[in-house]
C-alpha cells in the first residue's frame, strides 16, 4: 500500500507541477488550454487506471495504455513549452482556433476511454494468473507432443526464403542494415515472405522456450533459462524495418512469456536486455536520423517532434481537424470503409487495385501542402472527427478498448504459449492507440493473427493425428 501511494504521489505532483510550469511559461496563441491535459491525466490515473493495473500480474494494453497517455498529456504538454516548438512540420500552420479544438477533443478521448475502462473494470471479473508452472501439470500430455505443424511451417518458410531472396531485404539483425523498409518497393510475394519469416523465427522462440520451461520446472538448472535467453535474444533483435514501436513491442511481448514460463528470476537479465534495446533503438534512430525535424542540431525539438507524431500531439491533431476543410472528400464513407477494410491482411488482396485513397493520405497531404509525402500518422481521434464530428469522434478508441478488453479475457486464461504471445502482442499494439489510427490497428493485429492463427490450428490438428 505504501509504494502505491508513494507511486500516485509522484504522479499527481509531477502532473500538477507541469500544469503549473505551463501556465507560468505557456505563452502560444491557441494553447491556453494545454495545461488541463496534465490535470485530466492525473485525475484518470488516480482513480482508474492505477487501480486496474494494482492487480496480479502485468496488462499490457492498461500499462501500455497508461504510458503512452503520460507521454502524451503530460510529458508532450511539458515538453512544447520548454523548447518552444508549439509549431511543426507543415508549411501552412494551423489556425489558432484548431489547437484549441484539438486539445479540447484530445482532452474529450481521455475523459470518455478512461470513463468506459472504469466501467469495464466494475465489470471485470477476478483475473487469475497462474504461472506456466502452475498450469504444466494439468497440460503435461499436450506440452510433450511434438510440434510438427511448427516444423513443417518452419521448412515451408526457408524455401520460401530462399526462393525469393527479396523478401529478407528490410530484415535486420541487431542493427539496421542499408536498405531499410521506408525506401524499396516490394510486391505481394515478397511480403509474404517476410511475414512468414518473422512467424517462423517467433514460432521458434516460443517452442524452444515451451521445451525449455518444462525442463526448467522439473530441475531448475540455469542452463534451460540461457537457452530460452539466447532464442529471446534472436527473436527481439531480429527485425522488419526500421519501426522503432515495433521492436519495443516484440521486446515487451518476449519479455511477459519469459516472466510467465520462468517467474521472477527473469528480472535479473531484464536491465541487460533493456540496455541493449537502448542502444538497438538509438541506432534504428541513427539510421533514421536524415527525418529527424532539425536533422539532430536540437535535441530536445527533435524529442518534441517525435512525441508529436507517435503520441499523437496538439498539432498533428490539429492539423487533421483541418483536413476535412481542406479535402471534403475525406469525410465520404467510401474513404471510411477504405480505412476498415483495405488494411485487413487476406481482404487487402482484394482491395489493392481500388483507386480509393487512406484518409490518412488526405493527412499527409495537409500536412505537406508542398509535396508528395506519406510519412505522418493521422491520430485516430482526428480520424474519428473527420467522419463523425466532435461529439462522437472517439468511436474508434471506444472500439478498440472493447477489442482490447475482449482479447485480455482470452490472454488472462489461455494455456498455449503461442496464443499468449500473440495475443500479448495485439494488446500492446492496442495500448498504442492514442498516436495510431484504424489503418495501423488492423493490419498490424490482423497480420500478427492472421497467418499465426492458421499456423496455430494447423499445429493443432497435427499434435491431434500425431
Amino acid at each position: 500500500m505504501t509504494g502505491e501511494f508513494i507511486k500516485n504521489f509522484n504522479v499527481a505532483f509531477i502532473s500538477l507541477l507541469t500544469a503549473a510550469l505551463i501556465v507560468l511559461l505557456g505563452n502560444a496563441p491557441g494553447y491556453s488550454l494545454l495545461f488541463t491535459q496534465p490535470l485530466i491525466f492525473c485525475f484518470f490515473y488516480l482513480f482508474v487506471f492505477s487501480r486496474a493495473l494494482n492487480g496480479k500480474g502485468l496488462r499490457p494494453f492498461l500499462l501500455m495504455y497508461t504510458v503512452i497517455a503520460a507521454l502524451r498529456f503530460v510529458l508532450l504538454p511539458l515538453l512544447i513549452v520548454l523548447s518552444g516548438y508549439y509549431s511543426g512540420r507543415s508549411h501552412v500552420e494551423p489556425l489558432n482556433d484548431s489547437y484549441s479544438t484539438a486539445i479540447m477533443i484530445m482532452n474529450w478521448e481521455l475523459v470518455v476511454c478512461g470513463s468506459l475502462i472504469a466501467f469495464l473494470e466494475t465489470r471485470q471479473k477476478k483475473r487469475l494468473r497462474q504461472s506456466f508452472q502452475e498450469r504444466l501439470p494439468d497440460n503435461q500430455q499436450a506440452v510433450n507432443k511434438f510440434d510438427a505443424g511448427y516444423l513443417v511451417f518452419g521448412i515451408f518458410a526457408i524455401f520460401l526464403a530462399l526462393a525469393f531472396p527479396k523478401g529478407l531485404a528490410a530484415i535486420n539483425f541487431i542493427f539496421p542494415n542499408e536498405v531499410a523498409l521506408d525506401f524499396i518497393e516490394v510486391g505481394t510475394i515478397d511480403n509474404f515472405v517476410s511475414y512468414a519469416f518473422l512467424l517462423a523465427k517467433s514460432l521458434t522462440f516460443l517452442v524452444v522456450t515451451k521445451k525449455m520451461g518444462r525442463l526448467y520446472s522439473r530441475r531448475p538448472s540455469p542452463i534451460y533459462l540461457y537457452i530460452a535467453l539466447f532464442f529471446a535474444f534472436i527473436n527481439i533483435f531480429t527485425y522488419w524495418g526500421t519501426n522503432r514501436s515495433d521492436i519495443i513491442i516484440s521486446s515487451f511481448a518476449t519479455y511477459l512469456v519469459l516472466l510467465h514460463v520462468f517467474g521472477r528470476i527473469i528480472n535479473r537479465y531484464a536491465t541487460v536486455g533493456f540496455f541493449l534495446l537502448i542502444v538497438i533503438i538509438g541506432s534504428v534512430s541513427q539510421h533514421r536520423e536524415n527525418v529527424t525535424i532539425t536533422g539532430g542540431s536540437n535535441t530536445l525539438v527533435d524529442v518534441t517532434d517525435l512525441f508529436q507524431v507517435y503520441t499523437g500531439g496538439p498539432y498533428n491533431v490539429a492539423i487533421s481537424l483541418e483536413t476535412k476543410d481542406y479535402y471534403p472528400e475525406a469525410s465520404h464513407l467510401s474513404v471510411l470503409l477504405f480505412d476498415v477494410f483495405r488494411p485487413m491482411i487476406g481482404v487487402n488482396i482484394l482491395l489493392k487495385d481500388m483507386p480509393q485513397v487512406y484518409s490518412n493520405i488526405y493527412f499527409n497531404m495537409r500536412m505537406w501542402t508542398h509535396v508528395d509525402r506519406r510519412s505522418q500518422i493521422l491520430p485516430m481521434i482526428g480520424q474519428g472527427n473527420l467522419y463523425f464530428g466532435f461529439l462522437f469522434s472517439p468511436i474508434f478508441s471506444i472500439l478498440f478498448v472493447l477489442l482490447a478488453y475482449f482479447l485480455e479475457r482470452i490472454y488472462q486464461s489461455t494455456i498455449p504459449l503461442e496464443l499468449y504471445y500473440f495475443i500479448g502482442l495485439a494488446l500492446i499494439r492496442l495500448g498504442f492507440m492514442m498516436g495510431q489510427n484504424t489503418m495501423n490497428m488492423i493490419n498490424d493485429i490482423s497480420m500478427n493473427l492472421f497467418l499465426f492463427l492458421l499456423v496455430y490450428l494447423f499445429n493443432k490438428k497435427t499434435k491431434q493425428i500425431f
